[in-house]
């Protein structure tokens, strides 16, 4: 089609650098939701499974050695971490423009 038309194709939307925002955006976006689901899921456990299922899973992941447990803090405490930021990045938009 280029060569019938001599214009060049638009390039691939992974041509284009994201600015740093938007990056920081759209990271802090999929942590919240990644906390949603996860509270979500951890309230449906309690829910359906009895009183003190979630602590059992807690225990449970916790006790599946150094590597399991390391990753699995690891992933609970870095959308919360990271949320948290962006929360307090924003409140500092909105006072300081």
């Amino acid at each position: 089609r280029m060569k019938n038309s001599g214009r060049p194709v638009s390039p691939h939307v992974t041509v284009y650098n994201f600015p740093i925002a938007a990056v920081a955006s759209i990271t802090n976006r999929v942590t919240g939701c990644v906390l949603s689901f996860g509270a979500l899921g951890l309230g449906a456990a309690e829910l359906l499974g009895g009183s003190g299922s979630a602590l059992y899973i807690m225990q449970f992941v916790g006790s599946q050695g150094m590597l399991i447990s390391a990753g699995s803090k690891f992933a609970i405490s870095f959308p919360i971490v990271y949320h948290y930021g962006g929360g307090l990045r924003h409140l500092m938009w909105d006072q300081y423009p």
